[in-house]
């Protein structure tokens, strides 16, 4: 860890450790810049006094510093045809820059310190988020901030796909959030005012404006259809809810889950958290299992039988779940499709052709379910 140029931090470390965590700064300071995600510069900041480690905290500053790189990497530029250009509403007319920066940026700021005060209420042993000790804008610069707890010792985020193990305790977690939902009305005071849906339909559809159809170069046959996915891109909010909703996650996705051995020790990352139908972080998760056919019985049965044990009536039957379940998977399906290509930016070359056969393979699930759908046997 660095100790050098404490100028260089874009916050202060007075106000840090004095204002936010209430101790004196009468150690040497240290700091890094740990792995941060597409939305997000994080900073882990430790105050050490004779040799000993006094107080330890990560900061998450929102960036799209990560996602532009990315993003400019993989898409030769804004799709220019009049039904992408449409869909956006407001911010249409912005490139990606300039939505993720004025829109994307401080909604999804505004969404994670929405979860923090629903969750701070949860035991961390019930749901393993991260504790926060500050969530909202800097005083001295009025920019928006996370201090959280230094969860950094505790497990590394996953750089490849759920193994059943983790899938299902990643399932267990979610049901003791949930029951935590439908035990207390206090969480849903935090969501009130939050346009989640809107802004996240937006959001989708502005990612789906990155993509032509020269990135079938790097991701082969599966995005030939890109366009046929244009129908998935809207969450089902318009169909009738079938379950109580809860707070939802958002981004079940591997690397905002920490392991040790094969099993979940943290759940991070909640800049997507909103009000919604408990079936919705179950379908994201199951896009990352080798199989999703399969993976629907094993994560939808472990959710079901913990969130039995947990309370004295569940407030919907197990078939609502599965029904529930069918309306969000075509959306989940589509959504991880469009994150193959980051995810081959970011993995080493000998990870690309694995990635390219599981977006073969989701494509091949979602048109599967589109036949069902079109069918009428999901109701």
């Amino acid at each position: 860890m660095s100790t050098s140029d404490l100028s260089s931090l874009p916050f202060s470390t007075s106000w840090l450790f004095k204002e936010v965590m209430g101790i004196e700064t009468d150690g040497e300071i240290k700091f890094e810049q740990l792995f941060g995600g597409c939305f997000s510069k994080i900073f882990k900041v430790q105050l050490v006094k004779d040799s000993v480690v006094t107080c330890s905290v990560v900061i998450k500053l929102p960036s799209g510093d990560k996602l532009n790189e990315i993003a400019n990497a993989n898409c030769s530029g804004d799709c220019t045809d009049e039904q992408n250009t449409k869909v956006c509403e407001k911010g249409a007319e912005l490139s990606w820059e300039e939505y993720s920066a004025s829109i994307w940026l401080p909604f999804s700021h505004k969404n994670e310190c929405r979860a923090f005060g629903a969750l701070k209420d949860l035991d961390f042993s019930k749901f393993p988020a991260p504790k926060s000790y500050f969530a909202g804008f800097m005083p001295d610069s009025g920019a928006p901030a996370l201090v959280m707890q230094d969860l950094t010792g505790v497990g590394k985020p996953l750089t490849r796909f759920f193994t059943p193990q983790i899938a299902q305790d990643i399932a267990k977690y979610l049901a003791h959030l949930h029951a935590y939902c439908f035990k207390t009305s206090e969480w849903r005071t935090h969501y009130v005012d939050a346009n989640f849906n809107d802004e996240f339909a937006r959001f989708w559809r502005q990612v789906r404006k990155l993509y032509t159809l020269e990135n079938v170069e790097k991701i082969s046959a599966a995005f030939a259809n890109v366009q046929s996915l244009e129908k998935y891109f809207d969450p089902p909010r318009d169909q009738k809810k079938i379950c109580e909703d809860v707070l939802v996650h958002g981004d079940i996705y591997p690397t905002n889950i920490l392991t040790v051995n094969d099993r979940v020790t943290a759940i991070i990352d909640l800049q997507f958290s909103h009000a919604g139908q408990p079936a919705e972080d179950l379908t994201m998760m199951v896009t990352f299992l080798d199989d999703a056919v399969k993976g629907k019985e094993l994560v939808l049965d472990a959710y079901w039988n913990e969130l039995e044990s947990l309370l004295d009536a569940v407030p919907f039957t197990k078939a609502d779940l599965w029904k529930s379940y069918d309306q969000h998977v075509l959306f989940a399906l589509a959504a991880s499709l469009l994150v193959v290509p980051f995810e081959i930016n970011d993995d080493p070359p000998e990870n690309r052709e694995r990635l390219v056969k599981k977006a073969e393979n989701k494509m091949k699930v979602l048109e599967s379910y589109d036949q069902v759908i079109k069918s009428g046997s999901l109701g």
